[in-house]
C-alpha cells in the first residue's frame, strides 16, 4: 500500500516539473551542484551512487549528507512538505 501511494505521488511529482519550464530548470540546477560538490551522480531509481569513470552504480548511498554541510539531508516527508509549500506560494 504504501509502495503503491509511492509510485503515484512520485509519478504525480514528475508531471508536476515536466509541466513547469522552471521547475526542470530547478531540477537540472540542483542535480548539476550536487554532482560538482560530490564528484558522483545518484541513480535516481536505485539511489545508489554511479561511478563517474565506469558508469555504473555502485551501492547504495547510505545516509545520504550534504555536499555543502554536516547536517543530514531531510526525510522523504520533510522535503515534500516543503516542496508542498512551494507549490502553495506559486502564483499562476
Amino acid at each position: 500500500m504504501l509502495r503503491t501511494e509511492a509510485t503515484i505521488q512520485l509519478e504525480r511529482v514528475d508531471q508536476l516539473v515536466a509541466g513547469n519550464p522552471e521547475h526542470r530548470t530547478m531540477i537540472g540546477q540542483l542535480e548539476q551542484l550536487y554532482d560538482q560538490a560530490t564528484g558522483t551522480t545518484i541513480d535516481p531509481v536505485t539511489g545508489g551512487a554511479i561511478d563517474p569513470v565506469a558508469g555504473a552504480t555502485i551501492g547504495p548511498v547510505g545516509e545520504a549528507r550534504s555536499p555543502m554541510s554536516s547536517d543530514p539531508i531531510p526525510s522523504a516527508d520533510e522535503l515534500a512538505a516543503e516542496f508542498e509549500r512551494f507549490l502553495r506560494d506559486q502564483t499562476d
